[in-house]
């Protein structure tokens, strides 16, 4: 995409998808929840079900990876998908910083599943930069802040907390 267009066209014209089928210029909205299988049992379009893949997904992580300037992006069908698979990205004996506050099944799936399997977690008031700095350790691997907070709707200063985790 040019990149002297101006924000809004960009994400204006990472939604044009020529339909081959109806012409469309903007990809329509598929509700199937299965994908039909080839003779030979393959899927033509890489796409099995919906909740691993669909069309509408490839479209809105394609979007968000230009609009955002990066290489890939990631849509999932729920918030606690997306907590666990960066869970996951994480290896035994590394270390995490959460937030005090956090919603309580981020803290519920890293306490009793990834703490077993060898994680370490610091509870901190990410409100509070040096409490933030003074957790971090030389396996300190993620930084995880949810702002505003939930429950106490805590702000935490989010350019400050991307400087810290530069550092770590």
């Amino acid at each position: 995409m040019n990149e002297k267009l101006h924000f809004e066209t960009q994400a204006i014209q990472s939604t044009l998808v020529k339909d081959a089928q109806a012409s469309s210029v903007t990809q329509p909205i598929y509700l199937t929840t299965t994908f039909e299988r080839e003779t030979d049992g393959s899927y033509a379009h890489g796409f099995v079900y919906s909740r691993l893949d669909n069309p509408n997904r490839k479209q809105l992580e394609a979007s968000v990876a230009l609009l955002e300037n990066g290489d890939r992006a990631f849509a999932f069908a729920s918030g606690m998908a997306s907590i666990n698979t960066m869970y996951q990205t994480l290896k035994t004996g590394d270390h995490v910083i959460i937030p005090d506050d956090a919603y309580y099944a981020t803290e519920i799936l890293l306490r009793d599943v990834y703490q077993r399997w060898g994680l370490q977690m610091t509870k901190v008031d990410m409100s509070n930069n040096e409490a933030v700095q003074k957790a971090v350790q030389s396996n300190t691997k993620m930084i995880w802040a949810e702002t505003p907070s939930n429950p106490l709707l805590k702000v935490s200063d989010i350019e400050s907390i991307a400087a810290i985790a530069h550092k770590a």
